[in-house]
């Protein structure tokens, strides 16, 4: 299977068959917004739902989801050896590792699970009363 379109072969097999062989691919790939880019990358890893490789177009390593693939092709050459971030797949939204940005500690919710667990949420309270309601209707029902 060198060279051309995979037509006949669902994209996730040849992504498979890339990663196996060590060889590149081109992508015609639509982003989340809908935008089309024909992009060049360098496969490593696959799951059900993404790949992650190396995109010469961005210069980083990033995933993407295979039903997002419009046409791949193997292309005849093989994968440039560098260096795997350890946490590749931690990250899928930008596999190059690098953290989003989180809120300062006095936007968030909670500044930590303590503070949650004992500011009373009212959360046990919610289920506690169906769970209470249905003892008391079993109850009554043993009574009459």
């Amino acid at each position: 299977m060198a060279g051309g379109e995979m037509d006949m072969i669902p994209a996730s097999g040849v992504v498979s068959e890339a990663i196996l062989q060590s060889t590149v691919i081109e992508i015609e790939y639509v982003s989340a917004s809908g935008q089309e880019t024909t992009r060049i990358v360098e496969p490593v890893h696959r799951d059900e739902t993404l790949f992650w490789g190396y995109c010469r177009l961005r210069s980083d390593w990033r995933s993407f989801r295979i039903d997002r693939i419009r046409k791949i092709s193997l292309r005849p050459e093989s994968i440039t050896p560098r260096p795997i971030p350890s946490d590749l797949t931690r990250f899928p939204w930008q596999a190059s590792g690098k953290p989003r940005r989180q809120r300062p500690l006095d936007r968030r919710r909670t500044s930590s699970y303590r503070e949650y667990a004992t500011g009373g949420s009212g959360c046990a309270l919610v289920m506690v009363v169906p769970f209470l309601s249905l003892i008391a209707l079993l109850f009554v029902g043993v009574l009459y």
